[in-house]
């Protein structure tokens, strides 16, 4: 540890601190010390975790099982947890000893949740129930902006498409940090929030414009800012991997699908519609997760000027293509008639995909109908389905930790604050150790 780093713990010896990282740890005091064998300036940081109950809210998790070496006893410690920071004792023949206790209030890890997107000043004196009225406010007036997008698989599949490889050793630790704090919020409709860690990344890990996070990252941010309704943002941002991208990339497919979707905002059809087939002259035969949606868009425009016969065509192209391994399908509008379908189909239905999408469909439309109770109760039933599937089994394993995140809401706004934070340590893990990873 830095002298500067070691000196401002020091002036903090009786007061909490927190980790803005997954934080690993060992029961074993010998397979700890091997990491810091012949460093300089070495230090122990000794964690003490006061007597548990079955109520007590435990921010840590331990992973031996999954280890590939059991015998370090590896524990890792969620993301935002919050410690009291108790003594740091010198020993002249070994390295210096943090001694830290484990902080139970549950108050303090909601404020390090959203310390990233409020202002300082006032975490100091908020209360609980304000930080849970901040999330409140967001569901109930702003109930379509919540779980509209997806940034975590749209982040893995550009990278696959991208670069023909996986997201798991090619990306640095703090990059995947910063990444799932930020689905996180877009998740929840903080886009501004999600933007700004999205920036941070591009900023403190220096990245060049040219290499695939950067490329993504932009990509998303314009995604973002589309969903925010700031056109000329999401364009500026479409434009720098515009740049950079070469037109036969099949990624630059996925990105004329985004500025057809600006120019449909701005009601320039005949502009959306050239960005549109120029994004299937691209794919070609080839596919990509926009594929079954630019068939539709299309078909739609082609609908609403005449041209009747080039309208059924893309229609059909569309009903042939099959999006199951990559999104939960949601409609853009959800109405009565169609919950009461999606209710009528569920009797029928043995599929346990469709199911899943029925229920989860049934809760978007109580969750944008302040039915908030019945929302919970579709989306548990989804989550059931999940967890009775194969671990590796696609698309489940890459679809439950924004379903979890979706129920963490919702329990949040029930004032279930332990059955909140634990979905969303399970929603990181999950995506922490998912194979993609």
């Amino acid at each position: 540890m830095y002298k500067n780093e070691l000196d401002k713990l020091r002036s903090n010896v009786g007061s909490l601190i927190s980790i803005n990282t997954m934080l690993s740890t060992s029961r074993d005091h010998a397979a700890a010390s091997v990491f810091i064998r012949g460093a300089e300036n070495a230090v122990i940081f000794k964690i003490n975790i006061p007597n548990q109950n079955d109520k007590s809210f435990l921010p840590f998790i331990d992973i031996s099982e999954f280890s590939e070496l059991p015998s370090e006893e590896e524990v890792l410690f969620f993301m935002g947890t919050v410690f009291s920071l108790d003594s740091i004792q010198n020993q002249p023949d070994g390295p210096c000893v943090i001694d830290l206790t484990l902080n139970d209030d549950l108050s303090n890890h909601f404020r390090k949740l959203v310390s990233i997107f409020l202002p300082a000043q006032f975490l100091l004196s908020i209360k609980i129930d304000d930080i849970v009225n901040i999330f409140v406010q967001q569901i109930k007036y702003k109930p379509r902006s919540i779980m509209r997008t997806d940034d975590y698989n749209m982040f893995n599949q550009y990278y696959y498409i991208l670069t023909g490889k996986q997201t798991s050793s090619n990306i640095n630790s703090t990059i995947i940090i910063y990444t799932h704090l930020a689905f996180f919020f877009s998740n929840f409709g903080l886009y501004a929030g999600a933007i700004y860690l999205y920036k941070k990344v591009l900023e403190s890990n220096h990245i060049s414009t040219t290499n695939p996070e950067s490329i993504i990252i932009h990509m998303i941010i314009g995604y973002l800012y589309y969903h925010s309704s700031e056109y000329d943002e999401a364009s500026l941002n479409y434009a720098i991997v515009l740049s950079v991208l070469d037109e036969e990339k099949l990624l630059t497919g996925e990105l004329y699908r985004h500025l057809g979707d600006i120019q449909m905002k701005k009601d320039n059809v005949d502009n959306a519609l050239s960005y549109y087939e120029d994004a299937l002259r691209i794919v070609g035969n080839q596919h990509i997760p926009s594929i079954k949606y630019i068939y539709e868009q299309i078909s739609h425009i082609l609908e609403q000027q005449g041209n009747f016969n080039n309208a059924r065509m893309y229609k059909i192209q569309s009903e042939k293509t099959d999006l199951k391994k990559y999104y939960l399908s949601v409609p853009a509008i959800i109405n009565k008639e169609k919950l009461i379908s999606y209710q009528s189909q569920l009797n029928n239905e043995t599929e346990p995909v469709e199911r899943v999408n029925l229920f989860y469909k049934s809760g978007i439309y109580y969750f944008e109908h302040d039915q908030f109770k019945e929302a919970l109760e579709s989306f548990l039933e989804a989550k059931i389905i999940y967890e009775n599937q194969p671990s590796s089994c696609d698309p489940f394993y890459e679809c439950l930790p924004t379903l979890f995140e979706n129920i963490a809401m919702l329990y949040l706004f029930f004032k279930d604050y332990i059955k909140a934070l634990v979905l969303w340590r399970k929603a990181i893990d999950i995506r922490i150790n998912s194979p993609s990873n």
